[in-house]
């Protein structure tokens, strides 16, 4: 009896299906719509000029006529899709009785069996993807209705020009050109095979990138071909003994535009902006299909002027040193200007690497003012006198063999210098040199005093709060900018200086509308004040100082301006950065591959930051204030006298805070009476601490701090629950970095795939939880892996008989 019930139930659930599917299509008028082509997206200047259109990376060809299709590249498609596409009526009954059963023991829809209409109803007609057994009426009805009204023809051309084929092909011309570059006419029958058997999983099949798995499928193709006599057997032979040689499609050279490498970052930033939407897939629709209107923040008058003065200070050619800029409104963080390279559009391999963001490069000395900075804020005087020798050594705490010892050299580079000895004619080591007078003069044994003092962490911690998102290293030498930093980064930090202590976060686009004109994202400012007002204003009036009396005299247009050099070891990189209360601009000068020395015979003269970077620097700030009325900085509170005291002289020990609470911490501190406070508190996502408790402080345990002086802490906190992603489909490695990724982990079960018996080895089928569930970091999501085929015994050679 048992038996006969789950026999009957399949039929009975799949003449419901036909049942409802027949009611409704008299009930219901049809409509069809065949899938409208993208709408491009344009890209347009802060003024409205229009720079360029947004081309999605794929490649969609229509074929007007089934007869342009040869006969055989059609079959290859009906042969493993639907090898009964001309005999069924838009359903077929075979593959919904097995599927019904399927979902029957399920307990839901997990298979489709769809027909090639079916298919095609999904693509053209269907919006609601999610599987329920409504969409599946929907979808019968339709597609009986679409059989109805449509030939089989038409139906089948449809499907071939919509399919999508993987690696941005859309539709069996496309394919044939991206895989083989040649016409689909073209196409014999292993290639046909090939392109028929992506359709399943065009990312797994992906010949391009998948090439052993794409071929395996394309036999199974070649034998469904041979089984329905779509090819004879001499010709399912010759396919399996060829197998298809890929050459890819190279597509129509890019357009060229002005500011390349902006745009490049305006596509970048928007495909991994989730305010926009929540999934890349969505981002990418909307970026190359959504005929968006992207309103930036650049100005082209000011980009043209910006790539030019590169052009009139730095000598151009191979083998020659490259250039990037920055320029932006640290009122808005608008940026207004970027030269990235010299040519986005060159046919060098690296022409598209944007020498301004990216991983970045050394700054020198330009992180000085950072360093400076964080000693005010924690009670250093800019007037205490320090002795600056040419050369200098420390020892550095806690550190070992080659690392204990930090030697530094690199006194007066232009500024002041003493004169030379009337005997010997060496320069003396100048001595009582104020931290104001070492930054005009850029001494590197001055601040790497000053470093030590007040410890490598609180640089750390400037550095983050001023907008430097470059990882910038918790060592002593960070202070002379050995770390690698991008000029995007240096252009923020200093654009809160001349905010007044406010950061503002960077921004290319102003607008984003949808093709109706209604707003799809719109900026907002965001404003955070890292910076008492007085503190900035005081490093507004120091920096003011090295364009007047300084290494970067050379950088002055004529207005009020402030500013910094810097120039790395043995002259690799240079670098100017620097600002009006309008403007903030951020020249980097190098060789793009490595660092190499920029010295003669290479370049006409050593390259320091005061040399071509300033110089670029000068005419880029004098072109963006042409039309920018006189505006004057705030005038700093007055300094204090110069002074010999190199720190404040009430010094403590650095409080312990790890282990307590953030109250408790707090509580500490009043207790102390020493004056210090948490300047701030950074949450750290983990789970190897209770929440709220302090797992990190700078200055750290064991050193010195001023009374009255401040700590950053960093506080636990428990990460955000995770986002269960969609892993069907996945190879096994491919779902376990995902989850990993993630933070999850991942338990697999190996089982048959009901729904697709002949699916490869070792791909994910099922998953629990389904995608979109949150859970805690460290949580396990279950999956179900197809397992590798049974070998088949091999069978024992019979035994000869002996001869007698």
């Amino acid at each position: 009896m048992g038996i006969f019930i789950r026999r009957v139930i399949p039929i009975f659930f799949v003449l419901s299906l036909t049942a409802t599917a027949c009611y409704r299509s008299e009930s219901q008028e049809f409509e069809i719509s065949i899938p409208e082509q993208a709408q491009t997206s344009v890209v347009v200047s802060a003024d409205g000029t229009y720079i360029t259109s947004l081309v999605a990376p794929e490649n969609r060809s229509i074929i007007r006529e089934i007869e342009e299709i040869p006969e055989m590249v059609r079959n290859s498609v009906i042969a493993i899709e639907d090898e009964r596409f001309y005999s069924h009526d838009g359903i077929d009954l075979r593959g919904i009785i097995r599927a019904a059963r399927t979902n029957l023991e399920a307990g839901g829809i997990s298979q489709g069996a769809s027909t090639i209409t079916q298919q095609y109803v999904k693509l053209a007609i269907i919006e609601n993807s999610e599987r329920t057994a409504s969409r599946k009426l929907e979808e019968i009805w339709y597609s009986m209705r679409l059989e109805d009204q449509y030939s089989k023809d038409f139906i089948l051309l449809q499907y071939l020009n919509t399919i999508y084929f993987g690696h941005g092909a859309y539709g069996i011309k496309a394919a044939a050109l991206t895989y083989f570059n040649k016409d689909v006419q073209d196409l014999s029958i292993a290639e046909a095979a090939m392109l028929a058997g992506i359709i399943q999983r065009p990312s797994y099949y992906d010949p391009l990138l998948n090439y052993s798995n794409s071929l395996r499928r394309s036999h199974m193709v070649l034998n469904r071909m041979l089984a329905n006599e779509f090819i004879s057997d001499e010709e399912y032979e010759i396919a399996l003994d060829t197998p298809p040689v890929l050459e890819e499609y190279s597509a129509r050279l890019d357009t060229v535009y002005e500011a390349g490498h902006f745009v490049e970052e305006v596509r970048r930033w928007f495909l991994e902006n989730e305010d926009i939407a929540d999934t890349r897939a969505e981002r990418e629709a909307l970026l190359f299909e959504g005929g968006l209107r992207i309103e930036t923040t650049i100005d082209l008058a000011l980009q043209s002027e910006a790539e030019a003065a590169v052009e009139r200070h730095l000598p151009g050619g191979i083998g020659l040193p490259d250039a990037s800029v920055i320029v932006m409104d640290p009122q808005t963080g608008f940026v207004l200007a970027m030269v990235g390279g010299r040519d986005f559009f060159a046919e060098d391999e690296d022409a598209k690497v944007n020498l301004a963001v990216g991983n970045g490069r050394q700054v020198g000395s330009s992180m000085k003012p950072v360093g400076l900075a964080a000693a005010l804020e924690a009670g250093w005087s800019a007037t205490a006198v320090y002795s600056a020798p040419n050369e200098t050594e420390f020892d550095i705490p806690g550190a070992t063999d080659e690392f204990a010892t930090w030697k530094v050299s690199g006194g007066a580079t232009g500024y002041r210098l003493p004169d030379p000895d009337p005997v010997t004619g060496e320069i003396p080591d100048p001595e009582n040199v104020t931290l104001i007078e070492a930054m005009w003069g850029s001494y590197n044994t001055v601040y790497a005093q000053l470093v030590m003092g007040i410890g490598p962490e609180r640089l750390v911690s400037m550095a983050r709060r001023l907008g430097i998102q470059s990882p910038i290293e918790n060592v002593y030498s960070s202070i002379l900018g050995t770390s690698d930093s991008t000029m995007l980064d240096m252009a923020s930090a200093y654009s809160t200086f001349a905010n007044r202590g406010v950061s503002v976060p960077h921004t290319y686009v102003q607008r984003i509308t949808r093709a109706d004109g209604t707003t799809l994202w719109e900026w907002e400012r965001e404003q955070t004040r890292v910076l008492s007002a007085s503190l900035a204003d005081q490093m507004t009036w120091i920096l003011q100082g090295v364009i007047e009396n300084g290494t970067g005299w050379r950088a002055d247009f004529g207005r009020v301006a402030a500013g910094k050099t810097g120039t790395t070891q043995n002259y690799a990189d240079a670098v100017f950065v620097g600002y009006t209360p309008q403007i903030t601009t951020a020249v980097w000068v190098g060789y793009p591959d490595a660092q190499i020395s920029m010295v003669p015979p290479l370049t006409d003269r050593k390259v320091s930051g005061g040399t071509f970077p300033a110089l670029i620097w000068h005419d880029v700030m004098e072109s963006a204030h042409l039309s920018l009325p006189i505006v004057d900085f705030t005038e700093p509170p007055p300094s204090l006298p110069p002074t010999t005291t190199e720190e404040p002289e009430v010094i403590v020990a650095t409080p312990e805070l790890l282990g307590l609470t953030l109250e408790e911490a707090t509580q500490f501190l009043v207790d102390s009476e020493t004056g210090i406070t948490i300047l701030a508190a950074i949450e750290i996502e983990t789970t190897d601490y209770d929440p709220n408790v302090v797992i990190g402080q700078s200055p750290t345990i064991g050193s010195t701090m001023p009374e009255g002086g401040s700590m950053v802490l960093e506080i636990a906190v428990p990460p955000p629950p995770v986002v269960v992603s969609d892993l069907l489909s996945l190879t096994i490695e491919q779902a376990q970095t995902s989850l990993e990724s993630s933070g999850l982990a991942l338990i697999s079960v190996i089982a048959s795939d009901p729904d697709n018996p002949e699916a490869p080895a070792g791909i994910v089928w099922s998953q629990d939880p389904l995608p979109g569930v949150e859970l805690p970091v460290g949580s396990s999501v279950t999956v179900q892996v197809t397992p590798e085929p049974e070998e088949e015994p091999e069978e024992e050679p019979e035994e000869e008989p002996e001869e007698e």
